[in-house]
Formats: structure tokens, sequence, C-alpha cells
């Protein structure tokens, strides 16, 4: 892993194709849930749960 970092800088941090499955979330999704997981207090809670941090951010409702 250091080879392509070195030998190509920046460029080489790149996440190459995988196989398998593509996504089935996207980038905008994975960094809502980032953002809403780190920059905003929940109501009456101490902390988030990840089932009530997905009813919030999914645009199907639940």
């Amino acid at each position: 892993m250091a080879a392509p970092v070195s030998a190509e800088r920046l460029d080489g941090l790149v996440d190459e194709p995988r196989p398998g499955r593509p996504p089935t979330i996207s980038v905008d999704q994975v960094e809502a849930v980032v953002v809403t997981t780190l920059e905003e207090i929940p109501k009456n809670a101490t902390r988030r749960g990840a089932h009530k941090t997905a009813e919030e951010i999914s645009p199907r409702g639940g």
C-alpha cells in the first residue's frame, strides 16, 4: 500500500474499483449519517441510536 502512495502521491490514495456488488447507498447518504451523528444533538437522549438516525435520514422514511 505504501508503494502506490509514494509513487503517485495523492493520486495513489484514490480507491480502486472493488469486486462484488456495487454499493447500495450513495456517498451523500454516508456523509449525511456522519454529519448527523457528529454534529446534531438528539432530543431527550444522551446518544444517537443507529435505527433512529436511519429513520431521520432515510429518503424512504425508515
